[in-house]
């Protein structure tokens, strides 16, 4: 059998061309195949290392069994309830004084302290977490009622470099005591109600969350009763983290004999949960989170963990840390819901206004194209004349009204009564035209006789 050699070569050529493209298609669903092979993985990947990488969280207490330890521990184990990622490290500190040092220094994320710390611009507030009041024992058989009456007397209170013992100090001040003035003997937290019990002291000065046990301890001796400290404003002044605290009658006992026997006004401040502001946000408003929704749990674990309260909603959240500010202001409407009536009524009006826009536009366009075909017919009729002009001042006169039709035409598109696109379709006749009329004026000037515009256009 014959076969001629063009069909050969075509047939050659038409299977290699299906050769190549089929090898072309598998190797690009190859490459295809395995880029998302590699994204599905790098995907996975990145979701399993952060669902499984932890964030360790060390925050700054006070001593181990106090308040703050013990409030930190719940703490932890609540953020642990609501994301099992965040670890926090409860460690041991001298307390509030210690703690906003370690804060500034950066060898805290979270630190506890009164709500006036000086924390430094780089921690923000997460929370508060629990009043502490300015509790005053006194011997029942000192004579003493008031503060000012501590003159002369031996007054007990915790160690030099405490929150506790520098409250005292600020109290001393303000009720015009010194050093010189009474017997200040500070000492080991324990130690105290050892000291008061055998009569060592007149006064124990302590600032503790109501019904600590140390206190309660006292109290409850019958040796011991409460002085009450007033001039809340006086000391406001003096302090802003000064709070009003009533302990009401029968807190400490409330069988015979009840403890107080009357309700009884002192000061006090708030404890606060800070964080550094290098914390991630998200990491901040579990936290608070926490805080807020687990507290139920927290103060089943500890009673002390149930006085967490959210700080006030009232303006802008001015020195909290952003996450926690993101999580108290989670339910606060935002800018399209603040002004849902007033983008209502513009979203109303954005079609009248557009259509509106578009008559008016649509309008200056056929005025513009009127503006256009009047100046073309008058370019037109110019031209018309142009076959009767066979004189010199003919041309000239003409060439002067083409040079004033130009004119009024530029004036037109200066006042937008004519659009560029037209001009520029203008200036193309009127450049033919007056070249045709300066072309008949040199002729003529040369001494040539124009036959007319059927020459020369």
């Amino acid at each position: 059998m014959k076969y001629d050699l063009t069909e050969i070569v075509l047939a050659l050529l038409t299977s290699l061309n299906s050769f190549v493209r089929h090898r072309l298609t598998t190797h690009l669903l190859r490459t295809v195949l395995l880029a998302s092979a590699i994204l599905v993985v790098v995907l996975i990947s990145l979701a399993v290392y952060s669902w499984q990488h932890v964030t360790v969280l060390t925050a700054g207490t006070g001593r181990t069994g106090g308040p703050a330890h013990t409030i930190a521990t719940v703490l932890a184990e609540a953020v642990h309830r609501v994301d099992p990622r965040i670890r926090i490290d409860v460690k041991e500190t001298a307390g509030s004084i210690e703690n906003t040092q370690l804060l500034g220094e950066k060898q805290l994320e979270l630190g506890m302290a009164v709500t006036t710390a000086d924390v430094g611009p780089d921690a923000g507030l997460v929370g508060l977490l629990y009043p502490q009041g300015y509790l005053l024992a006194v011997r029942r058989d000192a004579g003493i009622t008031s503060m000012a009456q501590l003159k002369g007397k031996r007054v007990g209170t915790p160690l030099q470099g405490t929150g506790s013992y520098d409250s005292f100090l600020d109290l001393m001040d303000h009720y015009g005591l010194t050093m010189e003035t009474m017997q200040l003997k500070p000492m080991n937290a324990n130690d105290l109600n050892k000291r008061f019990l055998s009569g060592e002291l007149d006064a124990v000065f302590r600032v503790q969350p109501l019904r600590d046990a140390l206190t309660t301890e006292l109290l409850r001796s019958g040796v011991a009763e409460l002085v009450a400290i007033d001039q809340l404003e006086a000391l406001q002044a003096r302090n802003a983290s000064i709070v009003p605290i009533k302990i009401p009658r029968g807190l400490y006992r409330g069988g015979e004999p009840t403890v107080p026997e009357r309700d009884l006004t002192i000061v006090g401040n708030y404890i606060a949960l800070w964080a550094d502001n290098a914390v991630d946000a998200n990491v901040v408003y579990t936290v608070a989170k926490a805080l807020e929704e687990d507290r139920g749990v927290m103060a089943y674990r500890s009673e002390i963990s149930g006085m967490t309260s959210v700080p006030d909603s009232s303006g802008q959240r001015v020195g909290f840390h952003p996450g926690a500010a993101s999580y108290y202001d989670r339910e606060k409407p935002n800018f399209f819901q603040r002004n849902a009536s007033v983008l209502g009524s513009l979203s109303s009006a954005v079609p009248f206004v557009l259509s509106l826009y578009y008559a008016m536009r649509k309008r200056l366009q056929l005025q513009q194209k009127e503006q256009a075909d009047l100046s073309k017919k008058e370019l037109v009729g110019l031209l018309l004349r142009l076959t009767n002009a066979h004189t010199e001042s003919d041309l000239t006169a003409l060439e002067e009204e083409l040079l004033d039709a130009y004119r009024r035409v530029i004036e037109s598109v200066s006042a937008r009564k004519m659009s560029q696109d037209d001009f520029d379709s203008y200036s193309g006749m009127w450049d033919k035209a007056i070249g045709s009329v300066r072309h008949h004026l040199a002729s003529i000037r040369s001494g040539f006789q124009v036959r007319g515009a059927a020459g020369a256009l």
